[in-house]
């Protein structure tokens, strides 16, 4: 079996794409008319350099892909890019450089346990960000600065415990963060005073235990917010001060046994409130009138 190098498979690619030829390897599904390759399923564990160099959309879906190696740079239209449940351990350092028409980007079901300040330096117009399924234990400030065009960010089912002053700048225009199911233990409105557009903010599945006084504050955009099954026990009575366009809140699930109605005064637009499976103790026929929807049966809101 003849074995070639990551160099010389890099070499040969090079110059496929210089000579304007393009292949489809057997495992793929290549539409040079919509301009998409889907090399889903396809046991590759490197991206192929020699795709149509105009190629708008690519999935990697399912492959044991572990390096980048620069091999992105040749498809510098690419628009979609799926890398979900490869073998990423690292994401190395601008290896996205070239993508500035990139909207969507998916590293789900990887392995990478930690991010470079410059791993998504480049790809300025991305949209969705998708790092769920990982083994992040934090985020270091500044590594998503240069995304100032994301709208959502995925971060759900992670080892992340907190996060470090600086850890969202630059997104101001963020408007979806899903948190959820990691380690977080206590929520700090420090790291969130660059998320003053945020609606969705989903931190489901924690091991908060307490909300302390003005936890949420720079969120005033905030509309939706759920911390689902966490151990939450106690809500200041300042905890959601700031939160003037907060309408739906859920927080079933927890260890309240009573409804925390001093913190739930400053929440002028509250429309609708979940707190089943909750220990409460007592109910009051006006509180059930005024506060609560669906106390008895659940309902997601995410």
């Amino acid at each position: 079996m003849i074995r070639v190098s990551v160099s010389a498979f890099l070499l040969v690619g090079s110059l496929f794409l210089h000579v304007g030829w393009s292949l489809c390897p057997d495992q793929c599904q290549c539409d040079d008319f919509n301009l998409k390759s889907d090399c889903s399923d396809a046991k590759l564990d490197i991206v192929p350099l020699f795709l149509n160099p105009r190629i708008r959309h690519l999935e990697f879906h399912r492959n044991q892909i572990k390096h980048l190696e620069g091999a992105l740079n040749v498809y510098a239209d690419l628009e979609t890019l799926d890398l979900s449940h490869n073998e990423f351990h690292s994401l190395g350092q601008r290896q996205f450089e070239s993508l500035v028409k990139l909207h969507q980007l998916n590293l789900s079901n990887n392995f990478v346990s930690s991010l470079h300040v410059n791993t998504f330096e480049g790809p300025t117009a991305l949209q969705t960000l998708d790092l769920s399924h990982n083994i992040l234990s934090t985020i270091n400030p500044d590594t998503f600065a240069g995304l100032e065009a994301l709208v959502e960010l995925r971060l759900s089912f992670n080892k992340i415990k907190e996060f470090p002053l600086g850890a969202f700048n630059g997104l101001s225009r963020l408007r979806v963060l899903h948190l959820d199911h990691n380690l977080i233990e206590t929520v700090d409105s420090m790291w969130m005073i660059h998320l003053e557009n945020l609606r969705f903010f989903y931190l489901s599945h924690n091991q908060i235990k307490t909300l302390e006084d003005e936890s949420f504050r720079p969120l005033s955009a905030l509309r939706v917010l759920s911390v689902v099954h966490n151990q939450i026990s106690n809500i200041s009575q300042s905890a959601f001060r700031g939160l003037r366009s907060l309408d739906t809140i859920d927080l079933s699930f927890n260890q309240l046994n009573r409804v925390p109605n001093s913190a739930l005064s400053a929440l002028q637009q509250l429309q609708k409130l979940y707190m089943s499976g909750n220990p409460i103790i007592q109910v009051s026929e006006y509180q059930k009138n005024i506060y609560f929807i669906n106390i008895l049966h659940r309902r997601f809101i995410q």
